[in-house]
């Protein structure tokens, strides 16, 4: 019944208007516990539950912020791993309401890393400048060029934003992040895999496997309800033509994504 009901919502183009129904309700509904939350970590500044809500599809301010930490560890292994500079320039691509950011700079060994952030959200800009000064956060736009000069970046993190892309526009995204990388840095991004497929309808699960790229539309690209999906050898074509260097690594029991690292971007001819 459920599946049925999406599938219509998103034929018919009414599945944004009817999260944002859902989000409303669940922003009333944990009010209470987002105060006493708030309530007990004074030194912090948390997002609206609104845009919590626009992040991870629940409004829960512990449970955003809880997983922000579990993603983050998970994602610091690997940058700790990747032998990056002793002052390594990170960027958050598609840093939302900074769940990543809050719980990163503790995790890196690199004291002197410099963070930046960029998101189309104009809100979630706004949010992370006021609550995360050590950011430069900026807006960016929902395609390619992101609004900084190449090479800018040792480290990039993208975490869960391909999966909200069309195979056309995440080609274009991976070949940005290549320009955006430099030459011995690493991109740690994330997506949607064999776990999040298995709620795939049957015809979708099947081309899911035999590597097509799937994408359920409805919604506006880059947004929540936009989802897309594909396997190992759908992100190799997707990464392999701008990384010579590409580490898939499966849903974890940590994380319910797949990780890739991307490294050695490929640099266009002169």
């Amino acid at each position: 019944m459920r599946r049925a009901l999406l599938r219509f919502l998103r034929a018919t183009h009414l599945i944004q208007f009817a999260d944002r129904t859902v989000a409303m309700r669940a922003v009333a509904g944990n009010a209470r516990r987002n105060e006493a939350y708030r309530a007990a970590h004074p030194d912090r500044t948390f997002p609206d539950p609104a845009l919590v809500f626009e992040t991870i599809g629940e409004a829960d301010l512990e449970v955003f912020d809880s997983g922000g930490a579990i993603i983050a560890r998970l994602v610091a292994d690997h940058l700790n791993a990747a032998d990056l500079p002793q002052s390594p320039r990170i960027l958050d691509w598609g840093a939302g309401a900074g769940r990543l950011l809050a719980h990163l700079p503790a995790l890196i060994d690199a004291p002197d890393a410099r963070f930046s952030g960029c998101d189309p959200n104009p809100r979630a800009v706004a949010h992370v400048s006021r609550a995360l000064p050590f950011v430069d956060m900026r807006r960016s736009e929902n395609a390619p060029p992101a609004p900084y000069p190449a090479a800018s970046f040792d480290a990039i993190t993208g975490v869960s934003i391909f999966t909200h892309f069309s195979e056309a526009h995440a080609r274009a995204w991976s070949g940005e992040l290549a320009r955006l990388l430099s030459d011995d840095g690493a991109a740690i991004v994330t997506s949607h895999g064999a776990i999040a497929a298995a709620r795939l309808p049957a015809d979708k699960r099947a081309a899911f496997d035999a590597g097509a790229y799937i994408a359920l539309g409805g919604a506006p690209e880059g947004s929540r309800t936009y989802v897309s999906y594909f396997n190992e050898a759908a992100g190799r074509r997707l990464f392999e033509p701008h990384f010579a260097d590409v580490a898939f690594h499966p849903t974890s029991a940590i994380f319910n994504q797949d990780l890739w690292v991307l490294r050695a971007p490929r640099r266009p001819s002169a």
